[in-house]
């Protein structure tokens, strides 16, 4: 299993890069939290090879590991216990529920049109490396993998 730590000091976010697809300085999406995990988990040794749903346009050149779909990735993770343990899913949460707890944090349906957007992110027992803590009682789901 991954280690929280590993996954802490890779991710994007902690590093100042929060929009890591761009292309000539311009940003590639507008939403890149997926992508941001999938740097993180493949920098943090995960092999991401068996990832099947929407990856960054080849157009763009980056490498494999920016992951457009933040539920694409979450099914995945549920499908990859050697690295991530099994997944906790929860309706009408607090992010109080999750203090003291490290891991990764998939908030589904919450926000846009419908509600239909996710989150996907860290969560280090206090907060995530990008996101606010009302994210959890807005979502319609949360699952969270429990990661020392």
């Amino acid at each position: 299993m991954v280690a929280f730590k590993r996954l802490w000091t890779w991710h994007p976010a902690n590093m100042g890069v929060i929009n890591p697809c761009t292309t000539d300085g311009n940003i590639n999406f507008e939403n890149q939290c997926a992508i941001r995990m999938g740097v993180c988990l493949s920098k943090s040794g995960v092999l991401i090879g068996s990832f099947t749903g929407a990856k960054c346009y080849p157009g763009h050149k980056h490498n494999q590991s920016h992951i457009l779909r933040a539920e694409e990735l979450a099914n995945w993770m549920k499908r990859q216990p050697k690295y991530f343990g099994n997944a906790e899913i929860k309706r009408n949460v607090r992010s109080s529920d999750y203090s003291d707890r490290t891991g990764i944090i998939f908030l589904k349906n919450f926000w846009g049109v419908g509600n239909q957007g996710d989150h996907i992110d860290l969560w280090n027992g206090s907060k995530m490396t990008r996101g606010a803590p009302e994210y959890f009682s807005s979502a319609q789901e949360v699952w969270f993998w429990e990661i020392s």
